[in-house]
């Protein structure tokens, strides 16, 4: 096909249905509103056109090239993009949907409200892109490649990261969630504020990063090493850490709330006015860490070491403490209050159900 063909077809808005644009070059045209359905546009060149609110459906795009092209608000739908290059570009509301991008180069562009949805990523290259309000929704990102990204509002679901390139990767209120990162070293980012629900972290390397208000809700941290993490205000509900290493952590006032911390190492830690109520803590180590007004509520820490720890109106409400080591220990702490067991032990139904003339 004629490049005055495809240049008619726009003039006319008219779609183009399975049109032969292989090999073509389009380079620095004005192909606005551009509808091409079931084409063939293999290794053709778009760079430094204007592609603005157009659509490629069904379109074999192997190897294009869109390089310095203006793709605002353009959709790419069942699109074959294997090694298509989209780098030292912004893109702005553009969408993928049930696209193969294996190695794709978006790297050193920028990608504001673009959302991958059922696509696959294999290997894409995102290096010193900047993403702000960026989905990636059921997509395969295996080996995506991270390295000195940006990464701003940024959404994945179900992401596997174990190879992907992180190194020096920039996360700012990111959702990571049921992303697998487990035995990642991850100790060059910084994660504040990341969402990071269901995450699989086992055996992961997060020392000393900054975990600041991040929510780790159900997150697998078994075995993994958070000493000396900045982890104040963080989340860490249901999550299971399961011997992980938390020695000398700043996690003030985070939440445990129902977390596994079997065998964990809270060592020299700070969770002042943390919350750790209904933990099982059985065997692990609060040595020398303040415990300040932490919440210890119907906490199971038999055989926990708290050797010289600091205590400051800390609750042990109904916590199981048989064979607990306080050896040093320092402060004041709340035991049981029986008031307060009996009002929570306390079932009406089954009160009423028990009374004289009950049915």
């Amino acid at each position: 096909m004629h490049i005055d063909d495809v240049l008619d077809h726009v003039r006319h808005r008219v779609p183009m249905f399975q049109p032969d644009l292989s090999g073509l070059d389009l380079s620095g045209l004005d192909l606005t509103g551009l509808h091409v359905l079931e084409g063939n546009c293999s290794h053709a060149t778009f760079s430094r056109a204007q592609i603005t609110r157009a659509m490629f459906c069904q379109c074999d795009l192997t190897g294009a090239r869109f390089e310095g092209a203006d793709l605002d608000e353009t959709m790419f739908i069942s699109c074959a993009l294997p090694q298509a290059g989209f780098s030292q570009r912004m893109l702005d509301g553009t969408f993928f949907v049930s696209c193969a991008m294996g190695h794709a180069n978006f790297s050193a562009s920028t990608l504001r409200n673009v959302q991958f949805v059922n696509t696959v990523l294999t290997g894409a290259r995102f290096v010193k892109a900047a993403l702000d309000s960026v989905a990636m929704i059921d997509c395969d990102v295996s080996a995506i490649d991270f390295t000195d990204a940006s990464l701003r509002n940024f959404m994945s679901t179900k992401a596997d990261l174990r190879n992907a390139g992180l190194d020096n990767a920039r996360f700012d209120t990111v959702m990571l969630i049921d992303a697998d990162l487990s035995g990642r070293d991850l100790r060059s980012l910084s994660l504040p504020r990341t969402n990071l629900k269901g995450a699989r972290l086992a055996h992961a390397d997060l020392s000393g990063v900054e975990l600041t208000q991040c929510l780790l809700i159900d997150a697998d941290l078994r075995n993994a090493n958070l000493s000396s993490a900045r982890a104040s205000h963080a989340l860490f509900a249901g999550a299971d850490l399961s011997g992980a290493n938390l020695a000398n952590a700043d996690l003030n006032m985070a939440i445990f709330q129902g977390a596994q911390l079997t065998q964990a190492d809270f060592s020299g830690a700070r969770l002042a006015c943390a919350v750790l109520s209904r933990v099982e803590a059985k065997a692990s180590r609060f040595d020398r860490t303040d415990l300040s007004y932490a919440l210890f509520d119907y906490a199971q820490l038999q055989g926990a070491s708290l050797a010289a720890a600091r205590f400051k109106r800390t609750d042990f409400h109904a916590a199981a403490t048989e064979g607990t080591l306080t050896a040093g220990a320092s402060g004041q702490t709340l035991e049981t209050d029986p008031l307060r067991a009996v009002s929570e032990l306390y079932d009406p139904r089954r009160v009423a159900r028990n009374s004289p003339g009950a049915m």
